[in-house]
């Protein structure tokens, strides 16, 4: 009776193990496919980024016309350091 118990058990345990391996399998297979894919996570960033340049772009307009008003050159303006 133990031991009938014990190999259900361990049968138990061995179908659990092989459902979570197919369930990784799955989500490799879906990150792989995004990775490869039109709309993978690299452009996901990329146009999730697109509305930080609004904000920043007037920035950098600006200290690059007050570098170039400075006297600096158009590609030493970005070399300073606050």
């Amino acid at each position: 009776m133990l031991n009938e118990q014990a190999l259900w058990l361990i049968a138990q345990a061995k179908q659990q193990e092989l459902r979570q391996e197919a369930q990784l399998q799955r989500l490799l297979r879906q990150l792989r496919q995004r990775q490869i894919g039109e709309d993978s996570f690299f452009w996901q960033g990329y146009r999730a980024a697109i509305p930080l340049l609004i904000g920043v772009a007037p920035f950098g307009i600006v200290f690059g016309a007050l570098a170039i008003s400075a006297g600096m050159t158009p590609p030493g303006s970005p070399a300073v350091r606050s």
